[in-house]
């Protein structure tokens, strides 16, 4: 991928996984924490030296690139292993590869009620992934940010489908991934298990909606939502909502936008946050709704 996605190995955390735990059975912030990592892990497909690396550190005893291309797709996943656990993790949209940004945009509904773009581009890599995953005996967890993070709630319920349990599904400013039907399919049988965290006034939850979409369509958000303020921190004591849950709504999203410009110019600042690697700067000059999607951000707010 490239360097709008892709991180310098100095900027992974080597405590990722110190307080994961894959048989806990519940929500927990340092869950979120190690998954939010792995997801970053999935941009660095071609990144030669940083998934082993990264692997190594985080004491992985198997690290699996995926690429799979069909049609307009071009879908980027890893599937690690490691003592106790198995997780697979998508790569999320890079702003430089076309077929992604195609993927994102062909928000029209398939036969299974899912986005097409998004269907088509886990149907693409699922081929690969589930000889990875049929045979583990360990746990197994789905993880991405961004499109990464509708894949990973589409290959989850692929997964269930064929007999395999997940054992959590870990979402990071995830986009609408279907409509009404799916929504309720999938909450009956992995909602309670799905933990879809949003960052501030990250625009990308709040699509596709009625207002954006090809048609008007009502897209709904599955599993349970977590929130924190931009530029805070996820808190322990916050309560995840209810499935039925639809937050964030484009329009909340476009005010909580113009919330946050307020903010940063009565403190004196009139860019948003910069960021790591060698576009970290540039990043001061994104419009807070996008500044707030990117992976950092998230990070950043998983760091308590």
């Amino acid at each position: 991928m490239s360097i709008f996605v892709e991180l310098p190995v100095g900027e992974y955390k080597s405590d990722a996984f110190d307080k994961f735990l894959p048989t806990r059975g519940a929500f927990d912030l340092d869950d979120a924490r190690a998954m939010m990592w792995m997801a970053q892990l999935a941009y660095e497909t071609d990144a030669q030296a940083t998934i082993p690396a990264i692997a190594q550190l985080w004491r992985f005893q198997a690290m699996t690139k995926i690429r799979a291309q069909a049609g307009t797709a071009d879908t980027r996943a890893i599937v690690g292993e490691r003592n106790g656990c198995t997780i697979v993790a998508f790569a999320g949209t890079d702003p430089a590869l076309g077929d992604n940004v195609i993927t994102d945009a062909r928000v029209r509904l398939t036969p299974k009620d899912t986005h097409t773009g998004f269907q088509d581009a886990c149907d693409a890599a699922l081929p690969k992934i589930m000889p990875l995953i049929q045979t583990s005996p360990r746990p197994i967890f789905f993880t991405g940010h961004s499109l990464g993070a509708a894949l990973a709630a589409l290959a989850a319920e692929s997964a269930l489908d064929s007999g395999i349990v997940p054992a959590a599904v870990f979402t990071f400013g995830m986009p609408r991934a279907g409509g009404p039907t799916f929504a309720t399919r999938y909450n009956g049988k992995l909602g309670d298990r799905t933990f879809r965290l949003v960052h501030g006034g990250d625009i990308v939850p709040c699509v596709p909606d009625a207002l954006v979409a090809a048609n008007p369509i009502q897209f709904q958000h599955v599993g349970r939502l977590l929130t924190c303020p931009s530029n805070s921190k996820f808190d322990r004591a916050s309560p995840l909502s209810a499935m039925t849950s639809n937050d964030p709504r484009f329009t909340a999203g476009v005010r909580l936008d113009f919330a946050n410009r307020f903010l940063a110019l009565h403190g004196g600042n009139i860019f948003a946050p910069s960021g790591p690697g060698i576009l970290g700067p540039a990043y001061a000059l994104l419009p807070f709704l996008i500044r707030d999607h990117l992976p950092d951000r998230y990070r950043n707010a998983l760091e308590i």
